[in-house]
């Protein structure tokens, strides 16, 4: 018997391969920690302005980290900007939204020897692969302060928001993320 994953290490592609990911869009973006360990908090329930009970994310220190590291994204990339985000007991979603001008979705020519070659002009560091690495390492550097163990799953979830309809939904989900959160009765908490 094969002990063996022979796919076990094989890379395939998660993204549009039609897309270019320095291109202006808007993104909806999940990352999740490592083995879904709950790092960044807890769902606990507390009563509203009626004294109905609601689900609201309580942070704990990794996860206020997470929550500031996100929100300084557009002060390094600043043709970031940010939609709607959450951070919850073991993830967190978000929305990116690239806008850099024309002059970086133009075609660039440029002439090497006497080949011509075709490209994009944009920052290599202006793709969003390279946007939620860079907070994925930020955030692990500052968060082991707290959690020594702390560690992303690897890579992220993404989905291209093709128009409005989709970004309000996906706007709405990530508001009412902590409301719907199913919690095993040993992690019930309230205030």
């Amino acid at each position: 018997m094969n002990q063996f994953n022979n796919n076990r290490y094989q890379n395939k592609r998660h993204r549009a391969y039609w897309w270019n990911y320095g291109w202006n869009g808007s993104y909806y973006i999940t990352i999740c920690a490592h083995k879904r360990q709950k790092f960044f908090g807890q769902i606990i329930r507390k009563p509203d302005e009626r004294d109905n009970l609601i689900q609201v994310m309580e942070l704990s220190e990794t996860g206020k980290k997470i929550q500031e590291r996100w929100m300084d994204i557009p002060e390094h990339f600043p043709f970031v900007s940010l939609g709607e985000f959450v951070v919850m007991p073991d993830h967190l979603h978000g929305i990116l939204s690239f806008n850099k001008g024309e002059e970086f979705n133009k075609p660039l020519y440029r002439e090497r020897q006497t080949e011509i070659f075709y490209g994009y002009n944009n920052w290599k560091s202006g793709i969003l692969g390279n946007v939620v690495n860079q907070f994925k390492r930020i955030c692990t550097i500052q968060s082991r302060v707290y959690e020594p163990e702390f560690k992303w799953q690897r890579g992220y979830y993404d989905r291209i928001i093709r128009n409005q309809l989709e970004f309000n939904i996906f706007t709405d989900y990530i508001a009412q993320n902590p409301s719907r959160y199913k919690m095993e009765e040993k992690e019930i908490g309230s205030i």
